[in-house]
């Protein structure tokens, strides 16, 4: 038997869900962002990211709210193997996964944010050499 999970199908492994933590928050980011920094790729281009940590066995899955099923989230889980025909997913309610996402998506607003007023002070900075450059070209 194979159990799907966030678009991924496994065999042999249970998966235990658990609280999303600081570095499976930040390596779902990072993994978020190397997309988005090697693409022409935009925030809202981005579905779904996923993060293997190999130091606690576990993976995060990232679910954006452009997703058809409008459940998004992060998820953590530890894999376990086990014998086949006893697979299963082992849900976590009280594990809150949409709350992260949104701290996820304010991030990227946040960050978005901060890009534009560094490109427009960039922007103001080289009109302004660009007319100060005859200027001084003229006093010397």
């Amino acid at each position: 038997m194979v159990v799907e999970v966030h678009n991924f199908i496994y065999e042999k492994v249970r998966l235990i869900q658990v609280e999303t933590l600081e570095h499976h928050f930040n390596g779902v980011t990072g993994e978020i962002q190397d997309v988005l920094d090697n693409t022409d790729c935009e925030w809202e281009d981005i579905y779904s990211a996923y993060f293997e940590c190999e130091k606690d066995g576990t993976v995060t899955y990232f679910e954006n709210e452009s997703i058809e099923s409008g459940n998004p989230g992060i998820w953590t889980y530890i894999i376990y193997d086990c014998p086949a025909g006893e697979e299963e997913i082992v849900s976590n309610v009280n594990v809150d996964s949409h709350t992260q996402a949104l701290l996820l998506q304010h991030q990227y607003d946040k960050n978005q944010r901060i890009v534009i007023f560094f490109a427009r002070i960039s922007f103001i900075l080289y009109q302004f050499m660009y007319r100060l450059i005859p200027i001084i070209s003229w006093l010397f």
